[in-house]
């Protein structure tokens, strides 16, 4: 984790969504299309340390859908602190384990890491069961 007197440091990575090409990856509206992660770049900054994204196994795509992913946004990879630690609630998969259509694990948001400090809490039952 960069200390206050470090700055961030930032890498340009290709977008995954689109494989790096800038164009809608499902031609949905147009093969000219622009690419709705990266807006026709065709690549993204992130910040480092990162890892490829548990969710979308670095795919850039919600699971099951045509749509950007949600934990990292088309990116592909997420940043994670170097003292990161897998998520105890889905296992590093990045994936609610009660879900039955592969929502992001509520814990870790889809990363499948925590921050050393923070701890695995038991979810509440809305249902009171």
């Amino acid at each position: 984790m960069a200390t206050s007197d470090e700055m961030p440091v930032w890498e340009s990575v290709p977008c995954a969504y689109c494989q790096g090409t800038g164009r809608d990856r499902w031609e949905l509206l147009s093969p000219l299309s622009l690419c709705s992660a990266c807006g026709g770049r065709g690549s993204q900054l992130v910040q480092a340390p990162y890892r490829t994204c548990a969710h979308c196994a670095g795919d850039g795509a919600h699971p099951h859908l045509r749509v950007t992913c949600t934990t990292c946004h088309g990116l592909g990879v997420v940043y994670v602190a170097a003292d990161a630690v897998p998520c105890g609630r889905c296992g590093g998969r990045g994936v609610d384990p009660q879900s039955e259509i592969d929502l992001a694990c509520l814990l870790c948001g889809g990363s499948g890491w925590l921050a050393p400090t923070q701890e695995l809490r038991p979810l509440e039952n809305p249902t009171g069961s």
